[in-house]
């Protein structure tokens, strides 16, 4: 029978879900529960298995993060890791330097409340050494990591404000290892979300950006990759959202990249889908709620072949809630009852981190 994994950290439980949403639990050791978080998998000791980054605030309040190594059988150990914490951390994971092993990223604000941007470089054994680049300092922002000008290197774009609350999006080309600052033409914005990925089909990174403007304007829109470090807004219009979150798959199968994106818009809280047909975005009704504070994960969750959603946040009513679905690869989506409980600004994140073949869920709430 195929299964799925949840970790709740709610309760540090190691939850298996089997296909008719039925749970068993095996404890995980070392886990706090958080809000305000976030999570991601990565496997950084090349051991195979994805290993577990988390970021967040206790319930004392407390900033946390923590690199947790997946050993392999199941199990996960804490890792010093060597990064510093921050307040509303987050972060970006690519190989910058070419030795094979995955680099951090990591943006926040510093007990002192004045905007962090650090380079950490992977030891290999999941611990990191930070590296002095003189990158821009931001806080309230996000990281794509692409190869936006094709050369065989990991290049950085990420947003955010300075310390004098001026929102920027900086570009930083990757030049064997060393990090070039780029003058690109894309809006400066804060409190928002970054993807970069081919939406239109060109072989080029483009980029999918929303927040909040220096005019105290919202902004989404996909910026597209014309080379050189030139990007120009494509034709599409969207919603304008901030405080999101974002996932980008081939949810139709259609061969181009669909987002799902949660986020608050000038007249409320948004969830929203827009499939894409080679670079044409279109708004669909697939009976999302809207949430803010919410959480997107997009993957095949029952084994049909077709990406399934799993979304979740506060909805304007003051409820907290997840919704599934599940799509029929013919018509559309059914709305099924969640397997997971309510979600406070917690996180999802989806992988095979036990390499049975069957995609995992990471759920995280306080």
């Amino acid at each position: 029978m195929k299964k799925h994994i949840l970790l709740l950290t709610s309760s540090l439980l190691l939850h298996t879900m089997l296909m008719a949403q039925q749970f068993s639990e095996q404890p995980i050791p070392g886990l706090p529960a958080l809000t305000n978080s976030k999570a991601e998998w990565s496997d950084l000791d090349n051991n195979g298995f994805v290993d577990l980054l988390v970021s967040g605030q206790t319930d004392i309040g407390a900033d946390y993060f923590n690199v947790f190594l997946n050993i392999g059988d199941g199990s996960f150990t804490a890792s010093s890791a060597g990064i510093s914490t921050l307040a509303n951390m987050q972060f970006g994971l690519a190989d910058l330097n070419h030795d094979g092993f995955i680099d951090l990223f990591v943006s926040g604000e510093d007990g002192a409340g004045q905007a962090n941007t650090t380079y950490y470089a992977n030891d290999g054994d999941g611990s990191f050494t930070g590296s002095v680049t003189g990158l821009v300092q931001l806080k309230d922002g996000d990281f794509a990591l692409k190869d936006f000008d094709q050369d065989g290197d990991i290049d950085l774009i990420y947003s955010g404000r300075d310390d004098s609350s001026n929102r920027q999006t900086v570009a930083y080309r990757n030049e064997n290892g060393e990090l070039i600052n780029e003058t690109i033409s894309l809006p400066g914005l804060a409190n928002g979300a970054i993807k970069a990925a081919d939406f239109n089909g060109d072989g080029l990174a483009d980029v999918l950006l929303s927040g909040i403007g220096n005019a105290a304007n919202r902004v989404t829109e996909v910026y597209l990759n014309e080379g050189n470090w030139n990007f120009s807004a494509s034709a599409n219009s969207f919603i304008a959202t901030a405080f999101n979150q974002i996932a980008v798959s081939d949810i139709d199968l259609n061969g181009s990249l669909d987002f799902v994106m949660t986020g608050i818009s000038d007249s409320g809280f948004q969830s929203l889908y827009y499939s894409n047909e080679n670079g044409v975005f279109s708004l669909s009704n697939i009976g999302l709620t809207a949430f803010a504070s919410g959480q997107v994960g997009i993957a095949d969750f029952n084994g049909d072949q077709y990406p399934d959603i799993l979304i979740g946040g506060s909805t304007s009513g003051g409820l907290f809630e997840n919704q599934y679905l599940r799509s029929d690869g013919l018509t559309g989506f059914d709305n099924r009852v969640s397997p997971l409980d309510q979600i406070t600004n917690g996180s999802y994140a989806v992988a095979d981190f036990n390499k049975d073949s069957y995609v995992d869920v990471y759920y995280q709430n306080l």
